[in-house]
């Protein structure tokens, strides 16, 4: 279902893109780029998302200068999520309760340029798309919709290449295997916590049987988001927790 719905989305940013044009940054003429490439001349770029003047989602990743567009690197899109709240073009109205999913992949490349896809939907609707055109030596920013805007710049950040980043999620340990899990509520994603879960864990002790914690996660990845797996992941905080049921999902690993 992720893998359908990311296409999905790509073609609707595919047969935007001729009205987007304006949205077009300033860029200098230059070579064609990559992300997440490796070569000798790698540099890095930082990428913010900002909601209502609040940073929503941060990362930063490898660019390579390529010689041909064939030559893109196409990795898995980066995938994050938020609370609603916000109205989306206008008309696409969401509330504090939805959980709302942002990806963000390379679209393209042009002289002098990259072409960022960015998307957000709940699981039932899409809400956006569109194109962020981003200077791989300078500073770009995109308002993409009203109070939402898409920034990047060049940064010597090497080390943050899986950020951490907030979810409303439902942290459960199976009797049986003992299996931990976090699902990002109003999603079908999974992830998989190896690290910080020590004291949530002492929670669950106290509590009586078939409980479930609900609450904002701090996660800090530990790998690269793959389809069809539980990402690896390290909790580095929660607040608002409570307690409520383990089963009430129907979620997917993908």
């Amino acid at each position: 279902m992720y893998r359908s719905r990311f296409f999905l989305l790509l073609f609707l940013v595919t047969l935007t893109l001729p009205s987007l044009a304006l949205q077009k940054a300033s860029v200098a003429p230059g070579p064609l780029w990559s992300w997440f490439g490796n070569c000798g001349e790698k540099r890095y770029m930082g990428l913010e998302v900002v909601l209502g003047g609040k940073v929503i989602h941060r990362l930063s990743f490898p660019i390579c200068p390529i010689a041909e567009r064939s030559l893109e690197i196409q990795p898995q899109p980066v995938v994050f999520s938020f609370r609603g709240g916000h109205v989306f073009q206008g008309e696409y109205h969401t509330v504090r309760t939805q959980t709302i999913e942002g990806n963000i992949w390379q679209a393209g490349t042009d002289p002098g340029a990259i072409l960022f896809g960015v998307s957000f939907s709940t699981g039932k609707q899409v809400l956006l798309n569109t194109i962020h055109f981003a200077n791989p030596v300078g500073r770009s920013t995109s308002e993409i919709d009203r109070g939402l805007i898409v920034r990047t710049f060049p940064t010597s950040n090497r080390a943050q290449l899986f950020p951490c980043f907030s979810v409303h999620g439902r942290y459960a340990v199976y009797a049986g295997d003992g299996m931990e899990e976090i699902w990002v509520v109003g999603t079908h994603r999974l992830l998989f916590p190896v690290r910080g879960t020590e004291k949530l864990e002492d929670k669950l002790r106290g509590a009586e049987n078939d409980k479930a914690l609900y609450g904002d996660f701090t996660i800090c990845p530990l790998e690269k988001d793959t389809p069809g797996t539980m990402r690896k992941v390290s909790i580095k905080g929660w607040k608002n927790l409570k307690l409520g049921p383990p089963s009430s999902r129907q979620a997917g690993t993908d």
